[in-house]
């Protein structure tokens, strides 16, 4: 798999991400399940009965599984390629075999593609079934700032001050709109997204990117 970065030279043309088959095999290294994907059918059966199970909003398993019983709830179209606009360390991933190109601004972690997924650059549109966004959750507030480790513990490395609303939601509409174009039709964006409190007040920013995303 060729890296690419956000630097124009580095940009090449072509499809950088051909799709695996629908039957890749799909397997945990943890032990928590080995399955394969196959192309939806209808969650209805004949005789009208719905085929979905429930997923529980207490998950007691791996990441990788978790996102399994995702794809397989949500999806309509082959998930892969996978895209994970915030890969990090892809602690998500661990244990499993999907195809995911890894996208991430900090070159430290070896990405596929290195560069901020607010652009994408050099990324070719309708190219993935699925992108997962796992954004900062809290910045850089607080009168000890200094002595907590934001950047690390939270990925915390962007202004978020009072002409942000002490949020991050603002980081929402441009990835928005490059996972928008990136997608396949029907493709699934999935988003892991934490509300905060700052002074004594709630902040929502799943609603925000709720009410974001919906904004053609």
């Amino acid at each position: 798999m060729p890296r690419i970065t956000d630097e124009p030279e580095a940009a090449t043309s072509g499809n950088l991400f051909p799709p695996l088959s629908n039957d890749s095999p799909v397997a945990f290294g943890d032990g928590t399940s080995v399955k394969k994907y196959v192309t939806p059918v209808s969650p209805i059966k004949s005789n009208g009965a719905s085929t979905y199970e429930p997923l529980s909003s207490v998950w007691d398993g791996s990441d990788g599984a978790l996102l399994e019983e995702m794809f397989k709830f949500y999806a309509t179209i082959a998930p892969e390629p996978i895209l994970d606009a915030t890969f990090n360390a892809g602690r998500f991933w661990k244990g499993s075999k999907r195809h995911v190109v890894s996208m991430d601004i900090d070159p430290q972690y070896k990405p596929m593609i290195v560069g901020d997924n607010r652009k994408m650059t050099g990324v070719e549109s309708s190219q993935f079934g699925i992108v997962v966004y796992d954004p900062p959750h809290v910045g850089p507030q607080g009168r000890d700032k200094s002595k907590k480790r934001f950047d690390v513990d939270f990925g915390a490395t962007v202004e978020c001050g009072k002409e942000h609303d002490w949020n991050l939601s603002y980081l929402y509409p441009p990835f928005l709109k490059q996972a928008k174009r990136v997608l396949k039709p029907d493709g699934l964006l999935l988003a892991k997204i934490t509300d905060i409190v700052n002074n004594h007040k709630s902040k929502w920013p799943h609603c925000d990117f709720m009410r974001m995303a919906a904004v053609p």
